[in-house]
């Protein structure tokens, strides 16, 4: 069984989007605006969205993308900040 066989949806609209940035199938600002319409798309879950987004996002780079860890995470911050910043909360709260 594949590695995302067991992902949600938007993991698996992330994974998506970096591969077709990865593979030369969207340019970075479709990929941010990718980004943009998840966020508007989930965005009934409150805050809590950027968060999702975040780890599904450094899930994917973590799994399959290392080599761009940089620019995907900046990619985020020039779409929203508040993405990076759930992601360093959530795993400050984790590491305790």
């Amino acid at each position: 069984m594949p590695v995302s066989a067991g992902r949600g949806p938007l993991s698996k609209a992330i994974r998506n989007l970096c591969y077709e940035l990865d593979q030369g199938a969207i340019t970075r600002g479709q990929f941010q605006a990718g980004l943009g319409d998840l966020i508007n798309q989930y965005r009934y879950l409150g805050t809590i969205v950027y968060q999702d987004i975040g780890l599904a996002l450094d899930y994917w780079i973590r799994e399959r993308h290392k080599d761009r860890t940089t620019e995907y995470w900046q990619l985020a911050d020039l779409t929203d900040e508040r993405i990076r910043g759930a992601v360093q909360r959530w795993q400050r709260a984790m590491s305790k």
